[in-house]
């Protein structure tokens, strides 16, 4: 895949069935399932059939709402100020059991070409993965950060950690392409699964650019040392509960 991913998708011979497997609430709740629905959109509009799976809505009336032509299934609602703390950890817990189950007797069924996971829990895409590998269906996951190794001394904490490392590692292993954000990834990745093929993402800042104007002067407007190190974010903030 090219860094022009329009006309990547246009040139694909033929209709494929792609299942889109969000991480989060439908259907406008974080920049994560925005642009899940960006990408599935412009699936659409070059003739392709799109799922967009997602385990829990965050409003009731968000369950199972199309967007134009693409198939939106949601399980359960979940982060509501209707639901008790029990109500909701126990819909997110069936919600993604239940999206695994669905994704399986589709993938039973030869429904889908592709797979495409982004990002989110660990152990669902090693299973999802193993799904595609059973069903003959090609995989790509999107990683966004890599996994450290667990500094707490708590005996469970560790435990999951291991866990949690081993089904990323193991997942992207499985996949048959791998998108990623960062340099340090695409050589993780390139590592783990010498098979799959990585894509970075380019970065969309002229890192150039903001990097060169006279830092000294902004500092000293807003009266800070030369001597400490400044991050400064632009974007969006939303709430994820």
């Amino acid at each position: 895949m090219s860094k022009n991913f329009k006309n990547d998708i246009a040139n694909v011979p033929s209709k494929l069935r792609i299942a889109i497997i969000g991480v989060t609430g439908a259907p406008g709740n974080s920049s994560a399932i925005r642009r899940s629905h960006m990408f599935a959109k412009g699936l659409v509009d070059h003739g392709h059939e799109v799922h967009l799976f997602i385990p829990y809505a965050w409003h009731l009336e968000d369950q199972n709402k199309d967007i134009g032509k693409i198939r939106v299934k949601c399980f359960y609602k979940s982060h509501t100020n209707t639901l008790s703390t029990f109500q909701r950890i126990r819909n997110l817990i069936l919600g993604h059991i239940t999206m695994i189950t669905t994704i399986f007797f589709y993938c039973l069924k030869g429904h889908y070409d592709w797979i495409l996971y982004y990002a989110g829990w660990n152990m669902e895409s090693l299973i999802i993965g193993l799904i595609t590998k059973l069903f003959r269906c090609q995989f790509c996951i999107q990683h966004c950060d890599l996994i450290p190794d667990s500094k707490n001394n708590g005996l469970l904490n560790r435990l999951f950690s291991i866990g949690h490392k081993l089904s990323w590692e193991w997942s992207s292993r499985l996949s048959s392409v791998i998108v990623v954000i960062s340099g340090s990834l695409e050589k993780e990745m390139r590592r783990l699964a010498p098979r799959a093929k990585v894509v970075r993402i380019p970065i969309l800042t002229d890192v150039k650019l903001f990097g060169s104007g006279e830092g000294a002067k902004f500092r000293s407007r807003l009266g800070l040392s030369n001597n400490i190190k400044m991050i400064a974010y632009a974007g969006s903030f939303v709430p994820a509960f």
